[in-house]
Order: C-alpha cells, then structure tokens, then sequence
C-alpha cells in the first residue's frame, strides 16, 4: 500500500454483507500493510466463531475509541474486485432509498464472491517450546497437541472465555498456532480437459513408426490418433469431450495419453460465450437518422434523451447505430431491458452486430456464470453490456453510453428481496456521475419522463412512423356509456365489438379476446347514472370479488362489503 509504512499500524473499514448500515473496524497485520487496499476483500472474524469475507471499504491509522480491533485473518484478492465509484454508488442508493449499506453490497456482488466459513486452529510443528505463555495460552496449546485442529467456538468453550480472539491472535504471533480457514468459495471455474499431440512425436518418421506399432498392437489406438490428426491439424488442439463426437474411445485416447503420444492438459474455460462473427449495421431510414442526430446534439448538451417511438419505429436500430459509436471509442455501454423474456430475440441480433464486445448479465445465471461476468467487465473486455436491473452494479470501466429500454416497465423496479430501488433512476445518477450519456426508449414513455422532457429537464426525440413502411393497427375506442344509452349492448360485448368478430370469421380469420381481470368483475356500476364504487385511498374503481363477497382496491389493498345502493341517486339497481 503506498505512503504507508510496513511497522505502521493500519486500522481498516470493512464492509460485510449484512443488514447492516455500519462498518467493522479491523486491525491489519504489520506483514499485509503493504497489501492493503481500499476495493479487495479480506476474511475477517465475525462473532464467535465466523469467518467471513467482507470488503476493505476505507483505511486509517486511527484505532477505535471503545474496543480493540480484532486482526483480519488474510486479504483474498491480488487486485481490487470493486472500484471507487461502485462503493461511491452504494452509498448512495443506501441513502436515497433508505436501506442498509451492507443489503445493498450483498445485492451488487455476485454470491460466488461472498464467502463465509469458519476458522480452525491447528498446531505449528516448527514452533519453539520454551517460549512464555499466558495460562490461558497453554491450556489452549495443550488441547491443540491432544486434537489435530479445532474451531474458535470450541476453543472459547474449552477456555471458557468470550473473548478468545487477543489469545489466538498472541500464539499465532508467538509462530505457535497456525489458522486453517474453513471458508466456502462458492465460484468454481470451469475446467476443460484438452488434448494435444506430443511434440515429440509429430515429425513424419517417429509418427510412422508410431503407426506400425499400433497397427500391430492397437488398432483403436491408431483410428484415434489418425482422426485427431484429420480432424484438428489446424486447432492443433481439442476438448476432450469433444473428440467423442467422432467415436474417439476415452479407454483409447487414455492409452494414448498413458503411451506420451497425446499430453492432457487442464486449463480454465470461459462459461462466457463470444461470438466473432459480425454484420454490418444497416443504413438508417431518414427518420430514423433525424432522430439520430437529435440524440446526439442532446448528449453534446450533456442532457439525457427520451426517444419516445411508436411500436415498431426502429428504435432498436438507432440504438445499435449508438451502440457502435461508443464501441469504436473504445468505450462501454449498459443496455438496460425489463424483463429476461426479453433478451433472447435481441441477443440474437445484438449478437450479430457486436460479436465478441457483447456479454449477457440477468440474476438467473448461475453463480458461477455471474462470477464470469463481473470479472470479465471488470477487466474491460466485454463493451456491450446486456441485462436486466441487476445489471446497474457491473464494475464499468469506462462507461460512455446508458440505454434503458421499455423505460416505463415496473419491473425496472425491485420490490422483493431489499434493496428496493429503480434501476432506471439509479442509471440516470450513475449517467450524471460519470460523464456517461443516457437514452430513455419507449412507446408509452413514463408519465414522470414525459413530463422532464416536455419541460426541458430531458430532449425529446420522436419517431411517428413505422420502420420499412409498415401500417399501424387500425385502434377504435368504443364509449360503453354511449353504446348503452343507445341500447348497443349484449351482455358485456358492444353490438361494434360483436360486429368485428362476426366480420372476422366470416373471413375466416381468428379473432384474440383480451380481458385485464382481477377478481370476479372489474366494477360495480349503477344503472342509472354509472357511478361505481371508489376506494378511499387511491380514488380508483373497486373490484368485486364474488369467493370472498367483497369490493377490493388493487393499488392500496383497501376493502370493503359489497354494496347494495348507489352512492349518488340511491338508485339500488347496481350492476356488475
């Protein structure tokens, strides 16, 4: 660690995975000083006998006024995992939406990078018996040479004492006592067996003389090798698993291995799928290119842009267009969507455009796939970043574009486990804090949105027409009021509805009925002047559920009994 001393002693911050909205001091061993460094993790003691790890949140040469710090065990990281404006990001989220710290730092870190454990202890077999111990010091010692290794736990209860930490931390000084961390990684790579060909073996006469040998003593033997070398002389290499495509016998290739002929190696493999094959983006429509240039003199006036798009406009396109821009500048982008079910159609042509500069992020991958992704834009190679809310605590390096798709969609919002928060508001604080630029899209923007860019907080960019031509659907609004007075109505379907689908399958089409239904009827109405029930909360329509015979609030949850008279003409002729 620069500026520091190593006989200094370093206190440090850490932040744990809790619901917690505080710090814990630690002491730094004199031997990690120089290792020590705001963004890694280190394993710390954490109650009794818990090992966990948490993150180095800040650095002080101050100890804590009311307790002595306990000694962190061991930093788990070569390099930071977190970088400034991340913890600079969590902070504000903890205050902005009122929650913990440490429920927003286990939300943001992938779980294959949370650890938790316990610590045992073990005997030194190089330690020196004639050093001076404290009571307390051999007693433990003693227990220590009669077990191979026990945990802090059992180690306070053997002692007695609540606070067995200062004398483990005395013996582990003293070189008496080492710790054995118990401590659960949960990300594993993935490790790939490959096959190569011997160098040894691969000029023309050693290999001929190596056929003439298995053909005499191992003929599965010899397909193997002379399949191998039809099928991967260019790669020079192959997955294992791969070669029992072409009926390679593991008994076989083994044999071979067993012989030096083929030489396994093991090596980690990306769970990460990159594509390079890429197309070129097609040429924008004119409308399309106005809009275009639009967005970009809104992000030269460092103002986010709403891009509200009819259904079908192309807004895709000129993302893809923004996309490339900030690719070739060598920096990232987060494209922000709803919903999972979303991304599989779009990956496919997002796919196509940016190959290799495109990784995927949504909190239904495994943990081990989401270790991948972290790491992997942390380290800055993948450029396109693709996901769902989650995806707003990426480690970003040099984020230069946000897009939020659908950016009215409630499911942009996390209700369910804490934290809850917008991902779409947190991407506009992140956009402001770092120099980034911002594109909102929809069809049916946010009321919120609609109203920041009408009154010029954001540009508004419209796009009115359908890409290549296509027609808009033909939409009719039928007034069921009116249609009633004119005595228009067949139970619950308008004579101009009925009209449409006795068109329909006179044409023999098919015709799709949506109904938005919670509960047994969406409203209960007079048949006089039309007035219907309204909660007392939220002023919108009740609705009637017929199981539990009562009138209910969607929005506040809110009920009440049905009722029997209007609330307006007393008129008792009220209708579902």
């Amino acid at each position: 660690m620069d500026n520091f001393d190593p006989r200094q002693t370093l206190f440090i911050e850490v932040l744990l995975p809790l619901n917690l909205s505080n710090t814990f001091t630690y002491r730094v061993p004199y031997e990690l000083n120089e290792e020590v460094i705001v963004g890694k993790r280190v394993s710390v003691p954490f109650g009794k006998s818990k090992v966990m790890a948490g993150l180095i949140f800040s650095i002080q040469e101050t100890p804590p006024k009311d307790y002595q710090a306990r000694y962190i065990f061991d930093i788990l990281d070569n390099e930071t995992i977190v970088h400034p404006f991340q913890l600079e990001l969590w902070v504000w989220m903890a205050s902005y939406y009122m929650t913990s710290l440490g429920l927003v730092y286990n939300a943001a870190m992938p779980a294959g990078l949370k650890l938790e454990g316990e610590s045992k202890l073990i005997l030194n077999p190089d330690y020196e018996p004639s050093l001076e111990l404290d009571p307390n010091e051999f007693i433990l010692l003693e227990t220590l040479k009669a077990n191979k290794e026990i945990s802090i736990a059992q180690a306070s209860s053997l002692l007695k004492l609540k606070q067995i930490h200062k004398y483990i931390h005395s013996l582990y000084l003293k070189g008496c006592i080492l710790l054995k961390e118990d401590i659960n990684e949960v990300y594993k790579p993935k490790v790939v067996n490959y096959i190569t060909i011997n160098p040894d073996v691969q000029n023309d006469k050693q290999l001929n003389v190596l056929f003439d040998e298995l053909e005499k003593r191992a003929k599965k033997q010899l397909q193997a090798l002379m399949t191998f070398i039809a099928k991967y002389s260019i790669t020079g290499e192959a997955e294992k698993t791969d070669l029992a495509k072409h009926d390679l016998t593991n008994s076989a290739i083994n044999a071979l291995i067993d012989k030096g002929v083929f030489v396994q190696e093991s090596r980690n493999k990306s769970r990460l799928n990159y594509s390079e094959n890429r197309e070129a983006i097609e040429a924008l429509e004119t409308e399309q290119e106005e809009a275009y240039q639009q967005i970009q003199l809104a992000f030269l006036d460092q103002k986010p842009a709403l891009l509200f798009g009819v259904t079908g406009s192309g807004k895709t396109h000129i993302y893809s267009k923004l996309i490339q821009e900030n690719i070739e500048q060598g920096k990232q982008v987060l494209y922000l969507l709803p919903e999972i079910a979303l991304t599989s159609q779009l990956i496919d042509r997002l796919q196509k455009y940016f190959g290799e500069y495109l990784v995927v992020s949504h909190s239904k991958f495994s943990n081990n796939e989401r270790v991948e992704v972290y790491k992997a834009i942390h380290s800055g190679k993948p450029q396109l970043i693709v996901g769902t809310r989650s995806a707003i605590f990426q480690p970003f390096q040099n984020l230069g574009l946000i897009i939020v798709d659908e950016e009215h969609e409630s499911s942009f919002k996390q209700n369910e486990p804490a934290p809850r928060f917008n991902a779409r508001d947190t991407a506009l604080y992140i956009a402001s804090k770092k120099g980034a630029n911002i594109l909102l899209g929809s069809a049916t923007p946010a009321v919120e949105s609609y109203y920041n860019a009408t009154h010029g907080k954001y540009a508004l960019v419209q796009l009115t027409k359908r890409y290549d031509g296509a027609i808009m659907p033909h939409i009719e609004i039928v007034d069921m009021q009116e249609q009633k007075k004119q005595k228009r109505i067949r139970g619950i379907f308008s004579d101009t509805l009925l009209d449409a689908i006795a068109e329909a399958k006179k044409n023999n089409k098919q015709v799709i009925l949506f109904q938005n239904k919670k509960g047994y009827v969406p409203v209960l109405e007079c048949n006089v002047c039309a007035w219907t029930p309204k909660c007392q909360n939220c002023d919108i329509s009740l609705t009637f559920y017929k199981y539990q015979e009562n009138l209910r609030c969607h929005y506040c949850g809110y009920t009440q009994e049905v009722v029997s008279q209007c609330g307006l003409c007393n008129n008792k002729g009220i209708e579902l």
